[in-house]
């Protein structure tokens, strides 16, 4: 009886004590036996919500998928996916219990952020995560944050094991440009014959400069840069008056430090004949910012020489 009572009072103490991480130290061993519990709260920037949050609130859910990455020095990486809602209405920041106990020194922490329901992205691979879309401007996904940086422990050595917040700074790998027509009801009524009859038309962007085909997480920097990039889309034939025709748009891996992009703009009839032509158009784009530019594109001939400021901050709307 006595020894069945020892076992069965063991086994209490085993289970009232299996939730507590912290353990003694052997007297043979000096480390510190402490582990933390980290939850990162990830902070988003306010300024790219503003223009990108509505268009896609209003046909999903607003769930988020988040896939983080860790590395300690000498360990291997840990890596976890997630599905979680933003902590408020504002889309300002998200909070993630990390699913790791770590010992309290530095670590490596790389974070993939965007819609669980429009994602297009592919991060199997930090160092390289491909631009969605054939031609890399056709399909626009939804917005896209990522983090690459460190954090330190190393504070909660020698004391009982702990959570431990650590604030993560979410960044936009990508800028967005759009092209929006001008004069698009000219060119109904200019074209209304041809468009009765069924004529259907095609706008060409091709770049004349380099443009990224992926992106380095872990390095925070575009990468495969390819020349000669060309796609064409179907021209929208909508006749609903004062309606903004966006004819073109795109969402391009960017530096830290932005960069300009030239673009040839060109629209076709279905005989391949050219319409309209805007050549060497200069504009920049940076990380979470948009890019408007407005122009007659439809109808006139535009060659050479376009080049816009990039002294601005916030969404750049820019006429032509």
């Amino acid at each position: 009886m006595s020894r069945f009572l020892s076992i069965s009072i063991l086994f209490a103490i085993l289970l009232l004590t299996g939730g507590c991480i912290h353990t003694y130290p052997d007297p043979r061993n000096e480390e510190d036996p402490t582990l933390v519990e980290t939850v990162l709260v990830l902070g988003f920037p306010g300024d790219w919500e503003k223009v990108e949050a509505p268009r896609h609130r209003a046909s999903g859910d607003g769930r988020k998928r988040v896939v983080m990455e860790l590395r300690g020095a000498g360990s291997a990486v840990m890596r976890k996916e997630f599905t979680a809602e933003m902590d408020d209405g504002d889309g300002r920041t998200l909070t993630i219990p990390a699913p790791f106990l770590l010992e309290p020194r530095e670590y490596r922490l790389a974070v993939w952020c965007d819609d669980s329901q429009f994602s297009a992205y592919d991060v199997a691979d930090f160092n390289d995560i491909p631009a969605p879309g054939k031609h890399f401007y056709s399909h626009d996904p939804s917005p896209c944050y990522c983090y690459s940086g460190s954090f330190d422990l190393s504070e909660a050595a020698g004391e009982w094991s702990r959570s431990v917040e650590v604030p993560v700074a979410m960044g936009c790998p990508a800028g967005r440009f759009r092209i929006v027509a001008d004069d698009y009801a000219s060119f109904l009524a200019t074209f209304r014959d041809e468009i009765s009859r069924g004529e259907s038309y095609s706008v060409e962007i091709s770049y004349g400069s380099p443009v990224a085909a992926a992106f380095n997480l872990n390095e925070n920097s575009p990468a495969r840069p390819v020349d000669n990039v060309a796609g064409t889309r179907t021209l929208d034939i909508i006749t609903i008056p004062g309606i903004e025709m966006e004819i073109a748009s795109g969402r391009l891996f960017v530096p830290e430090e932005g960069m300009e992009i030239t673009l040839t703009l060109t629209l076709y009839n279905s005989a391949k004949a050219v319409v309209s032509r805007t050549a060497g158009v200069t504009l920049p784009v940076h990380r979470g910012k948009v890019t408007t530019l407005r122009g007659d594109f439809l109808t006139d001939f535009i060659i050479g020489g376009i080049s816009v400021d990039t002294a601005w901050d916030g969404e750049i709307i820019v006429d032509i």
